[in-house]
């Protein structure tokens, strides 16, 4: 067993919330035991719901919630989203003070595993549709100290049955034939995952956890008629150090094509740690840009627009990811083509609003000629990374020149 478990005073009560209850007034987490409700608040259309039920639940606690307040990007349809916990679901958007936070809601082991909570969702597929899709996030407090370890908290989805098993004699492993959440090993969704799918502590803004993935989005092919779609979160080990998974916007579509498996999810979202500018504009930090998203290099303005002199020339660099959000911490790095046209290395970070203000200090050795041009690799990069990390951007622009005057 690991280290001293710290116990989470719950917060609220562990009562059901009626199936067909009014939609929350205001942004709140709501501990819930009405799967009915949590069902819903994960459909993008709730009508899609024929019925649901948890078929796994610890006795008491707070594992599962409906929540209408903002958090790494969620919901990402309607108002509400649903929260699946190893622990107390409620605490999700509470401010991270403790390493190791920490709820025993007493539920019996089940398939080597503990504190199960497994919700199913029933609902008829149309003819139009071959597709399922959600979307959801993992949060866990299992990252740094137990990454590789036999204690292994875990996400699972799966369609029609619930096969899961996570029993072992000397090291745990965790089988899910049925699973399409899973990493680009085959692996179900936990602190161990690789990829995409993998967690960060940077993710984990605004939340009470260590680490989680970005926003993922988890599809399968389906058939039409009657389904069950089954989510589970359970601790593999023991039943400290907590994990929570965000689930919204379960849809089926004509999607092709439709592959099983997590990656992440592209879609319109509010990035974790995004600001909304005086002007409406959305800036997300260059650390919370993950591939498949990149950089793009937007747009590039030279001051003066043509060279006459050896004078500095001031560059402004604007920089945004795929989603168009402006970028901020972004490094960006100009380069003259060839190198000895300009002297040093300039470079320089961009601020709230995507834009990096850089110098250029043109070398004797380039020509004022009428007509010239001046090449220049226009580069964004994370702070560290290569020109060629996964997410990077480069652009060639030309800085017009002239004859002195």
């Amino acid at each position: 067993m690991r280290g001293t478990v710290r116990t989470v005073l719950v917060l609220a009560t562990t009562g059901c919330v009626a199936a067909g209850a009014p939609a929350l007034a205001r942004a709140e987490v709501t501990p819930t035991r009405d799967a009915v409700a949590a069902a819903r608040a994960l459909a993008d259309d709730p009508t899609l719901v024929t019925s649901a039920a948890f078929t796994a639940l610890p006795p008491s606690g707070n594992p599962a919630a409906v929540s209408t307040t903002a958090l790494g990007e969620f919901p990402t349809s309607g108002s509400s989203y649903t929260i699946l916990s190893t622990g107390n679901a409620a605490v999700a958007t509470s401010p991270n003070r403790a390493p190791d936070t920490s709820s025993d809601n007493g539920g019996a082991p089940m398939r080597g595993a503990r504190d199960v909570t497994t919700l199913r969702v029933d609902f008829d597929v149309p003819t139009t549709a071959s597709c399922l899709s959600i979307r959801f996030r993992f949060y866990s407090e299992e990252f740094p100290e137990y990454v590789g370890a036999i204690y292994n908290d875990a996400f699972i989805a799966e369609l029609d049955a619930s096969t899961w098993d996570a029993s072992g004699t000397t090291r745990p492993a965790i089988r899910a034939p049925r699973n399409f959440a899973f990493d680009t090993r085959g692996n179900p969704i936990s602190v161990n995952s690789v990829g995409p799918v993998s967690v960060s502590r940077s993710q984990a803004s605004g939340s009470t956890y260590d680490a989680a993935t970005q926003r993922l989005r988890a599809s399968t092919p389906i058939t039409p008629g009657p389904h069950s779609l089954y989510l589970t979160i359970f601790d593999q080990g023991d039943r400290a150090y907590d994990s929570t998974v965000l689930i919204d916007r379960l849809t089926l579509s004509n999607l092709t094509p439709c592959a099983a498996g997590a990656a992440a999810d592209l879609s319109q979202g509010t990035p974790v740690g995004a600001i909304t500018l005086p002007n409406g504009q959305v800036s997300v930090p260059a650390a919370n840009v993950f591939s498949p998203a990149h950089f793009r290099v937007d747009n590039v303005d030279f001051r003066p627009e043509r060279l006459r002199s050896y004078r500095p020339v001031t560059v402004r660099v604007r920089v945004r990811e795929t989603r168009d959000y402006l970028v901020r911490g972004a490094n960006v790095t100009v380069k003259a083509v060839p190198g000895y046209l300009l002297r040093g290395r300039p470079t320089g970070r961009t601020a709230r609003n995507g834009e990096a203000v850089i110098r250029l200090y043109p070398s004797r050795r380039l020509r004022l000629v009428n007509g010239g041009r001046l090449n220049l690799y226009v580069c964004a990069t994370k702070m560290g990374a290569s020109e060629v990390a996964d997410v990077s951007a480069c652009r060639l622009v030309q800085l017009k020149l002239s004859e002195p005057r």
